[in-house]
């Protein structure tokens, strides 16, 4: 009786499938790190600022017209833009044209508006490249 031998490539291919086995795995484990890392914050990409955003507006006073609106930012997070326009004075410590102050890097300067209605002020105030913009009433 003749015995049946396989051919050396057959032989071979259990050896081949645990190395792609092992192969898979191991690209799998990398790529689970990665995933992990970037879910951490830890990625090695740069965050970036908001280009742009319009932010909620700012009550100074209850049930009172002494409010900031239309504040948006450039560059800057809302938070840093509300923190800018917080620092702007009530409008009765305002009188003139220079309507100006610093805070937290950031230089403003006003400009009285006069519409129909209400009398307002409108800052732009930089600090670099950022910008944040709103109207105080």
């Amino acid at each position: 009786m003749r015995t049946h031998q396989m051919p050396t490539a057959f032989r071979e291919l259990p050896r081949l499938r645990h190395a792609i086995v092992i192969a898979a795995v191991i690209a799998g484990i990398g790529a689970f790190a990665s995933l992990a890392s970037v879910a951490a914050g830890r990625s090695n990409h740069v965050r970036r600022q908001p280009r742009s955003a319009s932010c909620a507006g700012i009550a100074f006073a209850p049930n009172s017209d002494d409010i900031a609106f239309d504040v948006k930012t450039f560059g800057v997070t809302c938070l840093t833009g509300r923190s800018v326009a917080q620092g702007s004075a009530p409008s009765g410590l305002r009188p003139g044209p220079d309507r100006a102050y610093s805070v937290a890097g950031f230089h403003c300067q006003g400009t009285l508006v006069q519409p129909v209605g209400k009398w307002y002020e409108h800052y732009v105030c930089r600090s670099g490249r950022t910008q944040v913009v709103f109207n105080r009433g």
